[in-house]
């Protein structure tokens, strides 16, 4: 018995996907660029550089795979910089930290302008 193919999505189904990812992109960014300037000012240690690597890692992916050039391109370098390290088996000393610091703190500028909500309260359905 053949197994039954994988329907492809449909054009809505991508489109509504890509809106989800650009909603909760600024927050994953803000998290790992966190993460990462917490270790660039306190120091940094093996297995923190490995999780913050793949974290970056699987950002980019999640960016080229919705079409987000520019924030895919700004993730990759930084992804880069950090397998450099990885790859090593090294820690980035100070001079690397404050690249890769700067690296995190531009990440802002290449993120899209957020879709706006399409959950709007009711008027009169303010706070209680």
């Amino acid at each position: 018995m053949r197994p039954k193919p994988v329907p492809e999505p449909s054009d809505s189904a991508t489109a509504d996907l890509r809106l989800a990812f650009e909603r909760m992109l600024p927050r994953r960014a803000e998290a790992l660029a966190r993460r990462g300037r917490l270790f660039c000012a306190e120091g940094w240690d093996i297995n923190g550089l490995l999780l913050l690597h793949e974290d970056v890692q699987r950002l980019t992916g999640a960016a080229g795979t919705y079409g987000l050039l520019e924030t895919s391109q700004a993730l990759l370098r930084l992804e880069q910089v950090l397998a450099d390290f990885v790859n090593q088996e090294r820690l980035p000393d100070a001079g690397a930290s404050a690249r890769i610091q700067v690296m995190f703190e531009g990440l802002g500028a290449a993120l899209p302008t957020p879709p706006p909500s399409s959950a709007t309260p009711a008027p009169g359905a303010g706070p209680r």
